[in-house]
């Protein structure tokens, strides 16, 4: 082999090794290098997304104002079904805290997926809540939801509040 072909030889790799030392480190700061073992986990499937557990907090509906036990509940709803979980998880979790659930009749526009509602007789009032799951086109997972909650009394008010004839 020549000289001049073993010199550009012996070049070509000291750059090779230099160019890799230089893609290594050049985006890692020191000492954050990756480092070489198993790749780290991916990240969770929709089934395994946040699995609610225990009971669904109603919130003190036999004494709180309508506008706290909704805006609890609406805490409650939008930390348990989060984005991604499986839709039949969400289902399974709300009717195991006794909510009926089924598709809305009208499925027009921004319909719903399910709406899930549970109704509470307690003395003269009817408490209601109720939970609607939307998804993104054809995926079995909640995307976002609604949460809504109502007390209807037996009072001596009419119609619309009106006194009674």
């Amino acid at each position: 082999m020549k000289p001049i072909a073993k010199l550009i030889r012996a070049g070509t790799s000291v750059l090779l090794v230099l160019a890799l030392q230089a893609c290594v480190s050049l985006n890692y700061p020191e000492g954050t290098a990756p480092v070489p073992g198993p790749p780290p986990p991916s990240a969770p499937s929709e089934n395994t997304v946040g699995l609610p557990s225990g009971q669904l907090d109603l919130g003190d509906f036999r004494r709180a104002r309508e506008q706290d036990i909704l805006s609890r509940f609406t805490r409650e709803t939008e930390r348990r079904y989060v984005a991604g979980l499986a839709m039949s998880s969400a289902l399974g979790d709300l009717r195991a805290n006794q909510f009926t659930c089924a598709m809305p009749a009208d499925r027009r526009g921004d319909a719903p997926a399910q709406e899930c509602r549970r109704e509470i007789r307690e003395g003269e009032c009817l408490h209601t809540w109720e939970v609607l799951l939307f998804q993104d086109g054809g995926r079995a997972a909640v995307s976002r939801t609604g949460a809504f909650y109502d007390r209807l009394c037996n009072t001596n008010s009419g119609l619309l509040g009106a006194p009674p004839r």
